[in-house]
């Protein structure tokens, strides 16, 4: 029945039915609060649908579960980019670049993670260290062109 209900959770959120896979990830969870698969997909599902803080909430209590889970901390990192895009839409530069240098505390080796957190540091004047970040993901995708016009 477990593996049943995970499956059909999975289904809804695969076919943009979010609300309904959170609701059949809390049932899930009310009865096995030690499946740290439930917590991953219901946070995924809270991502999808902009509710950042309870998918972190989520991703966080699988990391507890699980510690070393790469794909969770990759997913955490997500969610810092999240709202570090978030904060710099609302020009508040400061508090994006704190989240996008979480994002790459969480994984270092997304180039669009340092492009992001450049774009933040420019807007701050600190031109020195949004052209390392610029430097740092083009080491990681040489094909970026948007580092061209600051390094």
């Amino acid at each position: 029945k477990q593996w049943y209900q995970r499956r059909v959770a999975i289904t809804a959120g695969t076919k943009g039915y979010f609300e309904e896979a959170i609701s059949l990830l809390d049932q899930a969870i009310k009865r096995e609060r030690n499946e740290k698969g439930f917590y991953m997909n219901r946070g995924d599902s809270f991502r999808m649908i902009g509710y950042l803080s309870f998918a972190l909430a989520d991703y966080q209590q699988a990391l507890e579960l699980d510690p070393h889970d790469w794909v969770i901390i990759s997913r955490i990192s997500l969610v810092h980019h999240q709202y570090g895009i978030k904060e710099y839409t609302n020009k508040r530069y400061a508090d994006a670049e704190k989240c996008f240098t979480t994002a790459i505390t969480c994984n270092a080796k997304i180039a669009q993670y340092y492009i992001s957190r450049a774009w933040s540091r420019f807007m701050q004047k600190h031109l020195p260290a949004s052209r390392a970040d610029l430097l740092r993901a083009m080491y990681f995708d040489s094909s970026i062109e948007e580092g061209v016009m600051l390094v």
